[in-house]
């Protein structure tokens, strides 16, 4: 059994890179070599290729600076029991442990508005926050914003880069991604009301300073997931080909649900792992284009109700005849599934038909 970095083999010290954005898992080297010979295989084959992709794209980020290590850290307050101490200094000594007791994370006093600050010394442009959390006791990383500007005393004046207002996962490596681009000398991390009622504390146990990434933005993922849809009269697999003539007369380019069912229709792509999705950009048919019209993107772990996951964007009006257009997130999103869904009212034509001629998922980050 070999290490895998996203479904690609990788000695143990790309490994160990590779787990600061994506989870190890056990695989066997053997699987590599398969003859395609079935649709299973076939998606195996597409999963190692992309991973190859990723991993080039994982190499970019792991050569860019980490910001931090040559800043000053300075926190609110410190914890001084049981033999603590735990200072702010801690968060950016290069050691992500995740267990409290290898003296690797930080940890304040249990006040209100406990904050961490980064000063890097000079203005940096940073895209994302990377912040490593403890195995127990995680609550203490939870309901925090990070600011990110030249305003080391008063935070609020500062341009937000991410807010979390749920627990970071335990034991975990996170990617927070700034909304934008943001350019600023100090990093903040601060805990907010309401507090979980084992404390107040913020706990980090390594912050990671991330500058902007490059050439991640145009590498569309959807061409690699499994595609289906309320129902068919053209297959979903369609939207995913890579071929996205908007000619409603190429039987071979569009997407379509059948016309017989009185449910408005839905197409959804499991990208089969976790992705954080920014941007979704769909092309129409040139025939009947209100078949693209009124309906919402959402992207989460649930591939039943998309109730349940986080709304990417909702579009109350009507692609274009034939066009391609681009429909950015509100925030990044995350999560395995996407689904395009048509919304009632189901515009001029009354038709509850969604049409799909092709699909592109772009997601920040590696």
């Amino acid at each position: 059994m070999g290490k895998l970095c996203i479904g690609f083999l990788v000695d143990t010290s790309v490994t160990q890179q590779c787990t600061l954005l994506y989870q190890t898992t056990d695989y066997d080297s053997s699987q590599t070599n398969l003859i395609v010979s079935n649709e299973a295989t076939t998606f195996l084959r597409y999963d190692i290729h992309l991973a190859r992709i990723e991993k080039k794209l994982c190499n970019k980020v792991q050569a860019l600076p980490n910001l931090a290590t040559s800043g000053i850290a300075t926190q609110s307050s410190e914890w001084g029991l049981n033999s603590c101490p735990c200072p702010a200094a801690r968060a950016i000594d290069q050691n992500p442990g995740y267990d409290f007791s290898v003296e690797s994370c930080s940890v304040t006093g249990n006040g209100d508005n406990e904050w961490w600050l980064l000063d890097m010394k000079q203005q940096e442009d940073v895209e994302i926050v990377r912040l490593s959390n403890r195995i127990n006791a995680h609550i203490r990383m939870s309901n925090f914003e990070i600011r990110i500007g030249m305003n080391s005393i008063d935070f609020s004046q500062n341009a937000l880069c991410y807010n979390m207002s749920e627990i970071a996962p335990s034991g975990e490596t996170t990617n927070f991604q700034c909304l934008n681009v943001t350019r600023g000398r100090y990093v903040s991390i601060k805990r907010y009301f309401p507090y979980d009622a084992n404390g107040k504390w913020l706990q980090i146990c390594e912050a990671q300073i991330v500058p902007p990434i490059p050439d991640t933005s145009q590498f569309n993922i959807a061409p690699y997931g499994v595609a289906s849809q309320s129902s068919e009269f053209a297959p979903a697999s369609r939207a995913v080909d890579g071929f996205s003539d908007p000619d409603w007369l190429n039987e071979y380019s569009c997407t379509h649900t059948d016309p017989a069912h009185t449910t408005p229709g839905w197409w959804m792509l499991d990208m089969k792992q976790t992705r954080t999705v920014r941007l979704v950009r769909l092309t129409n048919r040139n025939v009947a284009p209100e078949r693209l019209f009124n309906f919402e993107i959402r992207v989460g772990f649930n591939d039943t109700d998309f109730s349940e996951n986080t709304l990417c964007y909702y579009m109350a009006g009507m692609v274009g005849n034939a066009a391609t257009e681009d429909f950015p997130c509100l925030l990044p999103t995350r999560g395995r599934y996407l689904s395009i869904q048509r919304l009632i009212p189901l515009g001029p034509s009354g038709k509850t038909v969604l049409t799909l001629c092709e699909v592109q998922i772009f997601q920040t980050g590696c």
